[in-house]
């Protein structure tokens, strides 16, 4: 009936509404796209990552949301590559990530070949203590609501805490993946970088090499603290991955509304609220060692990389759940979210309420 009535002239106005926003919203996201390019091109890696997953989330289908999957793919696979030569394991974990995130695709055959070569050169190393993050348990605070997704309908509707503040910025002087001599300010392998500076004395980055090795490194009691924060980044990492599958599922199914707006939204924002205690716990545990005594330079690169830049796509949605719920809630109108979220949670609201004009 829709389609008659639109060809009909009868919804004109209506076809016309729809066409002015569209336009309004391409315009939009093609203006995302740019900025989050250039924020790419002057090293602004995070905020580049946080831009194209907004684009990717609100408007998943537009052709922007496809050139920014694009864009997203090379970095990955340039973090991937990078690390490789740094951190073996965060490069094995980045192409796993990529492998999952867009099975099938070129970039994730790729992924699958560095992988392959990664973990034999793995099992073929013994990588110094100081390379390899201590394992440990689960944090149960991570996944508290998770537990709770099965109980009653009251407890479900609890008060929810307060929102996630913005994320915290990460430590001063943390070096850039752009800047000169990155690799070397990465490497944690004091044999390879003593090896490389006996003899490569005419490399440009010999000055850096030199000025870490002068430094003190942290030992492994010094550095208990940091790697139980880097695990815990770690495997809320992967809880945060799952997290987001199960946002793409939920957002379709119309029976699982409810938990989707309550215990999910709680799932969400309780993990994005550990992020940041564990950003700021790993910021002040490295705040603690003087850096001009000791060699902080790969400690500061791995605290930025593996707890300043996960769950940024669950924080989008996150925002994208906070304004359906007050859509829901009456708080805000339909409209202001859909603007915003075309294809978001409240996705089959949208489908709903069309179904309903179109009615007899």
């Amino acid at each position: 009936m829709l389609k008659e009535l639109i060809f009909g002239g009868v919804m004109f106005g209506s076809f016309l509404g729809i066409w002015i926003s569209l336009m309004t919203s391409c315009h939009r996201d093609s203006g995302d796209l740019e900025k989050a390019r250039t924020l790419a091109l002057h090293g602004k890696d995070d905020a580049a990552i946080i831009l194209y997953e907004k684009i990717i989330a609100e408007n998943p289908e537009s052709l922007q949301a496809k050139d920014a999957v694009e864009e997203l793919q090379k970095m990955y696979e340039n973090y991937a590559t990078t690390m490789d030569k740094s951190d073996l394991q965060t490069a094995i974990r980045l192409n796993k990530k990529i492998i999952e995130r867009w099975p099938g695709s070129k970039v994730a055959l790729r992924a699958t070949s560095r992988l392959k070569e990664q973990e034999e050169k793995s099992l073929s190393e013994s990588p110094p203590p100081s390379s390899s993050p201590v394992q440990l348990p689960v944090p149960e605070e991570v996944l508290k609501a998770e537990s709770q997704s099965s109980q009653s309908e009251e407890q479900a509707k609890l008060p929810l805490p307060e929102p996630a503040s913005p994320t915290p910025a990460p430590v001063a002087s943390t070096p850039s993946s752009n800047e000169p001599c990155y690799e070397w300010k990465a490497q944690r392998n004091l044999d390879k970088l003593k090896s490389f500076a006996k003899s490569n004395t005419d490399s440009p980055c010999i000055s850096v090499i030199e000025a870490r090795l002068r430094k003190k490194s942290l030992d492994s009691k010094e550095s208990r603290e940091i790697r139980k924060v880097f695990s815990s980044c770690e495997t809320l990492s992967d809880q945060c991955l799952t997290f987001e599958q199960r946002f793409n599922v939920l957002r379709k199914q119309s029976q699982h509304q409810e938990y989707f707006l309550s215990t999910y939204f709680q799932i969400i924002q309780n993990a994005l609220i550990r992020v940041e205690e564990l950003q700021s716990e790993g910021k002040e545990i490295l705040s603690g060692f003087d850096r001009a005594t000791y060699d902080l330079s790969p400690w500061l690169i791995s605290l930025q990389q593996k707890c300043f830049q996960l769950c940024q796509v669950n924080r989008v949605h996150f925002d994208d759940l906070t304004l359906c719920k007050s859509a829901v809630d009456g708080k805000s109108s339909w409209e202001q979210y859909f603007q915003k979220y075309e294809n978001g949670a409240c996705g089959l609201q949208k489908k709903a309420k069309t179904v309903s004009i179109d009615s007899p």
